[in-house]
Order: C-alpha cells, then sequence, then structure tokens
C-alpha cells in the first residue's frame, strides 16, 4: 500500500510542481483546502470523545495545549512530553501513588540535529515526525506545519494544504503527504528520504521497543503519561485546524464548504474521498462563475 501511494502522491507533487499556477488545478485546490480542515477538525473532536469521556484533567490538557499552540507557538514534540509527565505526576497525586516513581522511568531519544545540508534537515524532520503516529496521523499536521512553513519555511501555507490534500486521496492519508513536501523541498531524492524517514520510527517501535511497551502497559505510570500525551496530540489537532483555517476559509463560498462538511463528517458516514472529489468540481465551478 505504501509504495502506490507513494508513486500517487509522487505524480501529483509533478504535476503540481510543473502546473500549480494551470486555472484548473488551482480552482480544485481551492474547494479542497476548507474540507482538509473539516475532516481534521472531525478527527481531532472523535478521537477526543473516545478518549477523553469524563476526565476532567484530560479536558484541562487539552484546552491548556491548545491555548499555548496557538498564542505562543510552542513545539508540538515538546507539548506532548510536557503533557504526558504532567499527567503521571498528577494522576500519583490524585490516586495516592508514592511520590518517586521507580517502577516506571521513561526515556526519550532525540535525534541528532545537522545544519547546513538540505536533506539532512529533511531527514531530521521527519524521523521526528513519524515518531509521533502513534495516535491518529492527523497529530502529525501540527508537527509538519510548524516545520515546513514555520521553521523551515519550505513551503507556504496553501502550498502546505495543498500537500495534505493530495495525500487525503491516496490509501495512506496525511503520512503520504511527506511525499509531497519531499519533492516540493528537494525534487526525486527528497521524496524518497522523506517517505521512507517518517516511517522509521514506527518499525523501530515495533519492532525494538514493542517488548517494553507489553512489559509496562498496565503500568499505572505508563497508562497516566499517554493519556496526558493524547490528550496533547488532540489538542495539537484542533489547534493547527484553527491556524490551517486562516489560509482556507478565505470568503463566503469556502466558508460554506466547510460547514457543509464539517456537519457531513460530524452526522453522517461519508467518506471524506467523495468529500475531497465534490469539493474539487464545486471549486471548479465556483470559480469559474465568480
Amino acid at each position: 500500500m505504501v509504495l502506490p501511494s507513494f508513486i500517487l502522491v509522487l505524480i501529483l507533487s509533478i504535476i503540481y510542481n510543473v502546473y500549480g499556477d494551470i486555472y484548473f488545478i488551482r480552482y480544485a485546490l481551492y474547494g479542497i483546502s476548507p474540507i482538509i480542515v473539516a475532516i481534521i477538525l472531525s478527527s481531532g473532536m472523535k478521537l477526543g470523545k473516545s478518549i477523553f469521556k469524563k476526565d476532567y484533567l484530560l479536558y484541562a490538557i487539552f484546552l491548556l495545549v491548545i491555548a499555548i499552540y496557538i498564542f505562543f507557538k510552542v513545539h508540538i514534540l515538546i507539548l506532548i512530553l510536557s503533557s504526558g509527565i504532567f499527567a503521571m505526576i498528577s494522576y500519583s497525586i490524585l490516586n495516592n501513588k508514592p511520590k518517586h516513581i521507580n517502577s516506571f522511568i521513561p526515556a526519550f531519544i532525540f535525534p541528532i540535529f545537522f545544519q547546513n545540508v538540505k536533506l539532512t534537515e529533511l531527514m531530521c524532520v521527519f524521523l521526528r515526525t513519524g515518531a509521533l503516529t502513534y495516535g491518529s496521523g492527523f497529530v502529525i499536521v501540527g508537527v509538519l506545519q510548524q516545520e515546513v512553513v514555520s521553521i523551515h519555511k519550505w513551503l507556504n501555507p496553501q502550498q502546505f494544504i495543498d500537500g495534505i490534500a493530495f495525500g487525503q486521496i491516496t490509501p495512506g492519508p496525511v503520512v503520504m503527504t511527506s511525499t509531497f513536501i519531499g519533492f516540493m523541498t528537494s525534487g526525486l531524492v527528497g521524496s524518497l528520504v522523506a517517505t521512507i524517514c517518517i516511517f522509521i520510527p514506527t518499525f523501530f517501535f515495533v519492532i525494538i521497543i514493542a517488548k517494553w511497551v507489553k512489559k509496562y502497559r498496565n503500568n499505572f505510570y505508563f497508562q497516566s503519561f499517554i493519556k496526558g500525551a493524547n490528550a496533547a496530540a488532540i489538542g495539537a489537532i484542533l489547534a493547527t485546524a484553527y491556524f490551517l483555517s486562516k489560509d482556507a476559509v478565505i470568503d463566503i463560498p469556502t466558508a460554506v464548504l466547510f460547514l457543509v462538511s464539517a456537519y457531513l463528517l460530524f452526522f453522517t458516514k461519508l467518506h471524506s474521498l467523495y468529500l475531497i472529489i465534490f469539493s474539487a468540481a464545486a471549486g471548479i465551478l465556483i470559480k469559474l462563475i465568480l
């Protein structure tokens, strides 16, 4: 599934790079952009509903992460890790657990950062991003938005939304956006580096850390950390939807497309791919009429 998705996104990336200014492509992406925001928003809300339940601490972490991310633009990786640690300490206090945590000591491995080599920077960005795909692919959207648009400025906000749209068309949505970003940054080699690196952490976790996770999965502190990290990740998803909406919902037609798609995603079982196809056609039609 990964190889066909990679090839499809690569083809779309080449067409976009060469013909991105052709009117029908731009018109289609005009219609798709607000739907992408609605998809991200609905995914975050549905995940939150299944995770939070009646745990008010998780709601507090969730809202705090949204506020910190929007107003202070703290890196999502820092927010997720610190939220996990905060939840672990808070649950320990609330459940009268020992103050000294001896049975579970989380170890975090950070990638090495290199400078002045774009491919190496690309590799590091997608290795870090790939490590955050544990909950939902949409968790990485915020990380990529910060890294690719805000920090490195490899893509502008509209190009980033377009890349997510291409990723949604494939069997491996969101994660396959890495192929688009890699191509737009460093061509074919960049697309290969980005796609491979975003999957490496997953293989690493499954093969090497699976036994460790199995050993500690019922551990109170491990469960507490995961709860806090998940709450932060969902907060990051919704905050990212807010930032992306500034470049996607830009007028009345896109606002209508966003509201209609959000309603359909929340209250029906309509597949998002059909929404994307419809919105692409609607975008072309609206632009031709207006």
